[in-house]
């Protein structure tokens, strides 16, 4: 008895350490899982296609291309197969929840790489609309000259409107440019 006891007791042999290296084969199969989640959302964005499809009542699941793609890439990808086999359903990083946060900090890393391009001279372009959800917002690019001494104009994102009138838009453009970085 005392020999069972004091085999499980050897370093590398014990609950804690056992318990240690299947915590982090999980954060490395759920980061795995989480890359090539993240690549699909990527590829979908590159050629405009929406993520989102329609509900299935029956199935209680949307049909859309982001789960499509999903699915397809895991027959191939044996990371993201394994990812979405073992992990719980709310940790998959399917939701639509989720699929919105990382578009919008791909949206971030791409806004601050154009934004770290940018040199001593720029100037602003804004123009307010409303989308097809009726929410008024301003579409805002920059034109600046890069190092090569080019004219280059980037999309920097939208931002939302209360109002459409010229003071609205400059009391919403200004904090938005500073917290982007331009000064």
């Amino acid at each position: 008895m005392a020999h069972c006891f004091l085999a499980t007791c050897q370093p590398g042999k014990d609950i804690v350490a056992k318990l240690s290296k299947l915590l982090s084969e999980q954060q490395i199969r759920s980061k795995k899982g989480l890359l090539s989640i993240i690549d699909v959302i990527i590829k979908l964005a590159m050629r405009g296609a929406p993520l989102r499809g329609n509900w299935v009542k029956k199935t209680g699941e949307e049909n859309g291309n982001f789960i499509f793609f999903v699915n397809w890439k895991s027959e191939f990808d044996k990371d993201l197969k394994d990812h979405l086999e073992h992990v719980p359903k709310n940790a998959k990083f399917t939701s639509p929840r989720i699929q919105n946060e990382i578009i919008s900090l791909c949206e971030s890393i791409i806004r601050e790489r154009v934004i770290a391009t940018v040199q001593t001279y720029w100037s602003v372009m804004a123009d307010e609309t409303t989308d097809v959800s009726a929410i008024e917002q301003m579409s805002i690019c920059i034109r600046f000259v890069n190092s090569n001494m080019e004219v280059c104009e980037e999309f920097l994102g939208f931002v939302k409107l209360t109002k459409m009138d010229a003071q609205s838009v400059f009391d919403v453009l200004i904090p938005t440019l500073k917290g982007w970085g331009l000064q």
